[in-house]
């Protein structure tokens, strides 16, 4: 009798959980979570003369995107292998120590073991594009500055997995600045800064591949500090002059890439200045700063310090609200190289700041202008 009733229990069971799915998609149910994905998901097929053969392969694909809990599902199946098992649902994620995330694509990967070298030739087209850069702004009048980005990998090796061990050669970020020793282009690498800074507070973000506000004053710090030999009018703010607070963002890139927003949260340092912000936007402000804004241009009315131009990528994103305090107009563009100097024409900078992240600087091997 006792078996009988464990069949019985499965079969309800199973009918249960199928059901479910189809009851949950008729009542909508999935419209009250939350589930950023990766793809597009399939769209619901309309049945046709001409798509009587595929139509079921549709339909299935539309229905596997699409059944009852299915967003419950997969942020529970992330949750378990995150949290339980320390285990990435996404390749280009690498979990490591202190369950720190970092960007792991197959460059950056290869990067960070030391086993993606520039070749010879390759750091020669290197100095070639960044000295005709130079040599460029230079007629016109204008300081041109190259800054890297290190990626968190950089900064934090000791939160890395075990199993990453890096060889005894050197990465593309040390080649490329031990090839242009003595070239006379100035290069701002702030590694070090960011790592001494690590006594102050974290400054780098733990779900995500940025350096967080207080990393992105370090960076200010390091390049006005250089900036000031030539215009000694650029001297950066000190920490205690801005308050901090401290505030839950959950939308981190790298969380977002293992579907893990609504349960990856972290205190992030904000930093807002005492004495308030004289910078003004000259064009409307955009959205969203990381990824739909192009063009941003800033300015202080009366302030007779230099203009800059600053070529840049994300990470420069957090460094912004800094800098633009202490430039007369500062324009930022978002783009990849070549940029077209037609572009620039009307700007007329007195220092241009090509900034690009570690992850990217196979990129040098293109012509910063055209």
């Amino acid at each position: 009798m006792r078996k009988n009733i464990y069949y019985y229990l499965q079969i309800y069971l199973f009918l249960i959980v199928i059901s479910s799915s189809v009851f949950g998609y008729l009542k909508g149910v999935n419209s009250r979570f939350t589930l950023t994905e990766n793809r597009s998901l399939a769209q619901k097929p309309i049945l046709k003369i001409q798509n009587l053969k595929t139509f079921p392969k549709l339909y299935s694909d539309f229905f596997n995107d699409h059944f009852g809990f299915r967003p419950l599902l997969v942020q529970l199946g992330n949750i378990i292998q995150v949290k339980l098992f320390k285990s990435s649902p996404n390749n280009l994620v690498t979990i490591g120590k202190d369950d720190w995330f970092f960007y792991n694509s197959e460059d950056t990967y290869l990067d960070s073991l030391h086993a993606h070298p520039f070749t010879d030739d390759e750091l020669l087209k290197v100095k070639t594009n960044l000295v005709n850069a130079k040599e460029h702004w230079a007629t016109q009048g204008a300081k041109f500055v190259f800054l890297i980005a290190p990626k968190a990998q950089t900064v934090y090796p000791e939160l890395l997995p075990s199993y990453l061990k890096s060889s005894n050669g050197l990465s593309q970020r040390e080649q490329i600045k031990k090839y242009l020793q003595g070239s006379n282009i100035s290069i701002i690498d702030p590694t070090e800064s960011l790592t001494l800074a690590k006594s102050l507070g974290q400054v780098y973000y733990k779900y995500d591949t940025h350096w967080n506000q207080l990393g992105a004053w370090v960076v200010y710090q390091q390049l006005l500090k250089s900036l000031s030999t030539d215009f000694p009018s650029l001297q950066p703010t000190p920490l205690e002059d801005f308050t901090v607070s401290y505030a839950d963002n959950p939308r981190k890139d790298l969380a977002v890439l293992v579907g893990g927003e609504t349960f990856l949260h972290e205190e992030e340092p904000m930093l807002k200045l005492k004495s308030g912000e004289k910078a003004l936007d000259i064009v409307s402000p955009c959205p969203n700063l990381y990824f739909q804004c192009p063009k941003i241009v800033k300015a202080i009315q009366g302030q007779g310090t230099p203009k800059a131009l600053f070529l840049r990528d994300s990470f420069l994103t957090n460094v912004i609200p800094f800098l633009s305090e202490h430039f007369s107009e500062s324009t930022y563009l978002w783009g990849i190289a070549p940029y077209s100097l037609q572009d620039f024409e009307s700007t007329r900078p007195d220092v241009v700041i090509y900034e690009l992240t570690e992850r990217d600087l196979w990129r040098l091997l293109t012509p910063v202008f055209e």
